[in-house]
């Protein structure tokens, strides 16, 4: 699955077309989608541990690279620094 296609796809359906009077493909069919929670694609961004899995004085974020939002709720990231 390629995730920069996905994510591109995502944020056009994000955005309103001049053919459905300024509305989004999201906006028409009643689904929530955020402008606001978009990143740029391959960004770094950190992800936090769970509570179960921390120590007490251990890391408790790791960093990632930003690869897309799966519906609109979760983000999908790989575990790993970028360049």
């Amino acid at each position: 699955m390629d995730f920069a296609i996905v994510h591109a796809n995502w944020v056009l359906n994000c955005l309103g077309k001049r053919a459905t009077g300024m509305k989004a493909p999201f906006e028409m069919l009643d689904c929530a989608s955020n402008i606001e929670d978009i990143h740029p694609f391959g960004c770094l961004v950190w992800s936090e541990y769970p509570l179960e899995l921390r120590a007490k004085f251990g890391e408790r974020a790791q960093q990632c690279v930003y690869l897309g939002s799966k519906n609109g709720k979760a983000y999908l990231y790989m575990i790993g620094k970028g360049r």
